[in-house]
Order: structure tokens, then C-alpha cells, then sequence
């Protein structure tokens, strides 16, 4: 009982912070809480590439591709200089950039769309791309192409 009465008021105030710490570490241990139920994800790259399949956009695209080959392998045929094709080349890239980014718009709106009638079906407040999410979550991909393909 010496002991006690030799301990500082300071002494006692660590003690008694210790215990807490160990006791409250191990109730956050025993309490771990549950995943969140309310979380999807969605495999949006391919969604988008099934969707753009579907709709034929990517044979239109190859078509583009195409089409900016032959534009400039005429130019390089007519005769330019290296200034003149690195130009020309630059100018085809950005027709088909513009093309695609016009030819995926509407799809990209449609499948955002989707996701967004499945979250609220499935009473989703989140959801992510798939490849960013290393587990967890409920993957909706299936239900968004139903949803599209309907």
C-alpha cells in the first residue's frame, strides 16, 4: 500500500491513460464494422466498349481511320516535305480524335445514364470504376448492359 501513496497525482493520470488506450483498442478491434452495403462498381470500360460494339461505332471509326489514311498517304505521294507530312499527320490525328470523341459522346452519356437508373434501383449512393476498387463493392456491370441492351 506504500507504493500507492509514493505515486504523484501525475503518475496516476498516465496510469489511467494507459489503461484507457488498452481497453479502448481493444473494443475498436472486437467492434470492426461492417462493409457499407450502399457501394457498386461498374467495369465502365467495358460497358462502353460492348455498348460502342453494339452500335456499330467502331467499324464507323475504322472506317474515319480509314478514310485520313488515304488523305494523307496521297499528300506523301504528291510530294511534301517532312515539315509538310509532320503536319498533315498531326491534322489527320485530330480529325480522327474529333471524330471518335463525337462518335463515343452519346455512348458515354447513354452508359452514364444507365448507372445512374441502376444505382438508384439498387439504392446505390456510390459507384466507382471497377479498376480502381481493389475489392468490395456490388458490381452492377451486368445490370447496366441489361439496362442498355433493353
Amino acid at each position: 500500500m506504500n507504493e500507492w501513496k509514493e505515486l504523484k497525482p501525475s503518475g496516476i493520470i498516465a496510469l489511467a491513460a494507459i489503461a484507457l488506450l488498452i481497453v479502448g483498442a481493444g473494443l475498436g478491434y472486437s467492434r470492426s464494422a461492417p462493409p457499407p452495403k450502399n457501394i457498386g462498381v461498374v467495369d465502365y470500360n467495358y460497358v462502353v466498349e460492348q455498348t460502342a460494339i453494339i452500335q456499330g461505332v467502331n467499324v464507323k471509326l475504322q472506317e474515319i481511320v480509314k478514310t485520313e489514311q488515304e488523305a494523307f498517304n496521297k499528300k506523301v505521294d504528291d510530294g511534301m516535305s517532312e515539315q509538310e507530312a509532320a503536319a498533315a499527320l498531326q491534322q489527320a490525328q485530330g480529325n480522327v480524335d474529333r471524330n471518335r470523341d463525337a462518335l463515343y459522346a452519346p455512348i458515354n452519356a447513354k452508359v452514364d445514364a444507365m448507372i445512374h437508373n441502376v444505382a438508384q434501383e439498387q439504392g446505390l449512393a456510390v459507384v466507382l470504376n471497377k479498376g480502381a476498387v481493389a475489392q468490395g463493392g456490388i458490381d452492377i456491370t451486368k445490370d447496366v448492359m441489361r439496362k442498355i441492351s433493353e
